[in-house]
């Protein structure tokens, strides 16, 4: 609890934040939430809860029954609600000996008040359901098949598409009702992450009184098969925030009646992959069931009218939630009574909401919630994916090399397959879409990108923390906007032409990244590079005609990715910290003798070099028994240069 107490009381970016920092050994993101923020004292609770549960085991184990009235007496003494955090703080003293603490956790409430199934209820009361007629059908499919004797089905997907209305309708079903004796609906929530907690929860809603004796594991798995054993139930579990695959109780395996069980979470397990029948994805809307939706919502009257003009601006707008239910919702109920002028205006907007930790509507609160609940170690990785433009096909390989210059695994032993991993973590969150399926392993993907939503999100944090800043207009150019800012990304590189945004760019020699993503060039802009302390510069989509000399000065580039019409020059060994070397042409020139381009002989005397990929070019034989002893990927380089 001294952790927790400092952890509510210190704000870390003043200097005694700093020094407890330093003397407790925590890494500094942890402190990336911001707890101490008066303006939101509802946040406050979700971040002091997600922090005390990743420390709570490290640093309380000895103390932990009186750290209980310290918690209580410091969440009154800043107004944070008592009952979220009793109940949080009775979930987690169950891992000691205490067993009236452990029958708390029974009677407390079902719901925390910030959760992910804000938005739930409320999409429930729209009664909105499109495009899901499928997963109806299927699960419907699988309770009727009277040779199944499956027991659990998940039903998974992101943040507001829509799992526990589809769910609360089936269960609802005239025909389900009669298939069960039994039916419980449960939230769960992300207290509840173990199966004793969720076993003890099911207990309690059939009456079952459990003996102070009886609370461990096995008893509790006993009690509850000889409750079930002679009733044919379902149970659902919504917003399970664990593998369900680990946590369900090994009490609900013996499935002699056809009982079912549907797991509702945005938690994908590893092995989801592989028992493809064992779960349900629901998918984005496609374009007219997204249509369909805005209409719905936009025009509730059935006696308004839509009149062909304002349908296609409409359908730009659907279009532009990408298939969200919950953003489609939104968007229809803030165009309800609105002029078509209103309409114009947000169809021509990039994104048709823009979200934030701050805003109080159902669904910014859901995706913010889902934010804090990722490991505080994945939290940078998913900002950092908020530095490319909306739509953009994030390579899977670029983005890992990336991570790694940019130094977010320094430290980490095999770090290309520790980023590749927290990739596949971000995406079984359902916090990253993934896209186009590689061609070798079935399990990964080639490219992934995030919903417009979380890019939102991601984007709004970042700047608010400095953690990058997004370069589009002239407006975003300004001293005020990019001092002191990390990581510059310029989404228009037309914007590169104005001397004036030259000279405010000088004005951050502290930048460590600059990253230029906006649409290729064809002809040359300049590119400032004032940044001495760069490491990390993409400029693959802005045309040099020559090698801009001076990169050569930028000595602690780990990552360089440029697109020149020359070729490389042998004084590229200069930038000896380079790991990623990628050279492009813009156009793929032959010499007039057909004779190979090479690259510079001094490309062997880059011994940290990691990445090189060279479209077009040879390497030239090694002199005197030199080789590149950390490189471990060459790509678009000719046959030639694969020798021994």
């Amino acid at each position: 609890m001294y952790c927790l107490r400092h952890v509510l009381l210190y704000n870390p970016y003043t200097e005694e934040g700093k020094k407890f920092d330093a003397r407790m050994g925590i890494a500094p993101l942890i402190w990336k939430c911001k707890i101490v923020d008066a303006a939101a004292p509802e946040r406050r609770v979700i971040d002091a809860v997600k922090i005390f549960q990743d420390l709570i085991h490290s640093h309380l184990s000895d103390r932990q029954h009186d750290d209980i009235s310290l918690a209580l007496s410091l969440s009154q003494q800043f107004g944070i609600v008592e009952e979220e955090f009793t109940s949080f703080v009775t979930a987690t003293s169950l891992n000691t000996d205490d067993n009236d603490q452990q029958q708390q956790i029974c009677s407390s409430r079902y719901s925390t008040s910030a959760s992910s199934s804000d938005y739930n209820t409320w999409n429930q009361q729209q009664n909105l359901l499109v495009g899901v007629d499928d997963q109806i059908r299927a699960l419907k499919q699988w309770i009727l098949d009277t040779k199944s004797y499956d027991l659990v089905k998940s039903v998974l997907g992101m943040t507001g598409i829509g799992k526990t209305s589809l769910v609360q309708q089936f269960y609802n079903d005239p025909l389900v009702i009669k298939e069960f004796e039994t039916r419980l609906f449960l939230h769960i929530g992300p207290r509840y992450t173990r199966s004793v907690d969720i076993m003890l929860r099911v207990l309690n809603e059939l009456g079952v009184v459990i003996p102070s004796d009886k609370l461990d594991k096995d008893c509790l798995q006993k009690q509850l098969s000889e409750a079930l054993s002679t009733q044919n139930y379902l149970i659902v579990l919504d917003d399970v925030w664990a593998d369900d695959m680990y946590m369900l109780p090994s009490g609900f395996l013996e499935n002699k009646k056809r009982s079912r069980i549907i797991i509702i979470s945005q938690i994908q397990s590893s092995s989801d992959y592989i028992y493809t029948d064992k779960f349900i994805i629901l998918p984005l809307l496609n374009d007219n069931d997204s249509w369909k939706l805005l209409y719905r919502t936009a025009f509730s009257n059935r006696e308004e009218k839509c009149s062909r003009e304002l349908e296609k601006i409409g359908k730009k707008i659907a279009e532009n939630c990408e298939g969200l239910p919950a953003a489609i919702i939104q968007v229809g109920e803030n165009l309800r009574g609105k002029s078509f002028q209103e309409w114009k205006t947000l169809s021509e907007k990039e994104d048709p909401l823009v979200i934030t930790r701050y805003d109080d509507t159902p669904l910014s609160k859901a995706l913010f919630f889902s934010y804090m609940m990722l490991p505080q170690y994945l939290k940078p990785f998913f900002l950092y994916m908020g530095v490319f433009p909306k739509h953009y096909g994030i390579s899977r390989s670029k983005l890992i090399k990336l991570w790694v210059s940019e130094g977010f695994l320094d430290t980490y032993p095999r770090i290309e397959e520790t980023a590749g991993n927290y990739l596949d973590q971000l995406i079984r969150q359902s916090v990253v879409l993934r896209e186009k399926q590689a061609s070798i392993d079935k399990y990964k993907f080639k490219n992934c990108r995030l919903h417009f939503t979380f890019r939102s999100l991601c984007v709004n944090e970042a700047k608010s923390e400095k953690f990058f800043h997004i370069l589009k207009k002239y407006t975003d150019c300004t001293p005020e906007n990019i001092r002191s800012q990390q990581r510059l990304c310029v989404h228009n590189n037309v914007i590169l032409a104005f001397t004036q945004i030259h000279e405010w760019m000088e004005s951050v020699p502290s930048a460590q990244s600059l990253l230029c993503f906006g649409p290729k060039q064809q002809y040359p802009v300049l590119l400032p590079l004032c940044f001495r302390l760069l490491k990390v510069l993409d400029a693959l989509a802005i045309r040099f005609y020559e090698f801009p000399h001076q990169l050569l000065a930028l000595v602690h580039l780990t990552y360089l990715s440029i697109t020149c019409d020359r070729e490389l020059p042998n004084s590229i060994s200069t930038l000896g910290n380079l790991e990623v070397l990628i050279f492009t042409r813009h156009h793929n020139i032959k010499l007039s003798n057909n004779g190979p381009a090479y690259l510079p002989i001094d490309i062997w005397n880059m011994h940290k070099l990691k990445q090189l990929y060279c479209k077009g070019f040879d390497l030239p034989p090694p002199p005197d028994d030199s080789h590149l002893e950390n490189l471990i990927t060459v790509s678009g380089l000719s046959v030639h240069s694969c020798t021994i």
